[in-house]
């Protein structure tokens, strides 16, 4: 036997595996990993199949509405409002229905979102100059600028 033909671990010689032995162990890997192979080609395929049927997306988001009101309606440029993400659509649409002044406790009734989401909201469009807000006593009001 030469030295090619042994293993070592941990310092202990240990005698090769029969070609035979190996050789099987080698075919039981790749038969396991055809069938993983198999099984993502299936996935991938029912996917595809799913995306074919789903309606194209349409690049331009129609007017939002919430409760009858339409972005066209709120008080400021319908670009400016098209560039937000939607759920600060949404919180603004939420505004102008409560008569374009209101809290985070407010609007969240009408979105139906947590106080605190509606909160950091509110904020977010406060600084990047969409509303103005106002202290009182604990509460804090947002309006439109």
């Amino acid at each position: 036997m030469m030295a090619a033909d042994t293993v070592e671990n941990t310092g202990v010689l240990k005698m090769p595996l029969p070609v035979e032995v190996a050789l099987e162990r080698i075919n039981n890997r790749i038969t396991i990993m055809a069938s993983r192979v198999d099984k993502i080609v299936e996935r991938v395929t029912r996917l595809e199949e799913f995306n074919k049927n789903l309606p194209p997306v349409n690049v331009m988001r129609p007017p939002m509405e919430l409760a009858g009101v339409s972005l066209t309606d709120l008080p400021l440029s319908i670009n400016d409002v098209l560039s937000l993400p939607k759920h600060m659509q949404t919180t603004l649409v939420a505004l102008h229905k409560l008569k374009g002044e209101a809290d985070a406790e407010e609007i969240a009734e009408v979105t139906r979102r947590a106080r605190a989401v509606e909160s950091m909201y509110l904020n977010n469009l406060r600084v990047m100059g969409f509303l103005k807000k106002e202290r009182r006593g604990r509460k804090v009001f947002f309006s439109f600028l």
